[in-house]
């Protein structure tokens, strides 16, 4: 059961992912590039979506360390 559910996580992260460049490939111009990965479609959502990850692994993390305590107290 929880196998399916993380390969059914993982399929619609890589839709939304997929989705998300190519909107971004399609609706937003990028007339004058800062920098060179600027140009590049979908950089923006990649990253996006792995500071997202990040931000919750590492909360979760936190959280883990931090606020649970050990059943014996």
């Amino acid at each position: 059961m929880r196998e399916h559910l993380k390969d059914r996580v993982t399929v619609i992260l890589a839709v939304a992912l997929l989705v998300m460049v190519l909107v971004e490939a399609v609706l937003i111009p990028h007339y004058h590039p800062v920098f060179p990965w600027h140009s590049v479609p979908g950089y923006a959502a990649v990253i996006g979506l792995f500071g997202c990850i990040l931000v919750v692994q590492l909360s979760k993390w936190l959280g883990k360390m931090l606020l649970q305590r050990p059943e014996d107290r």
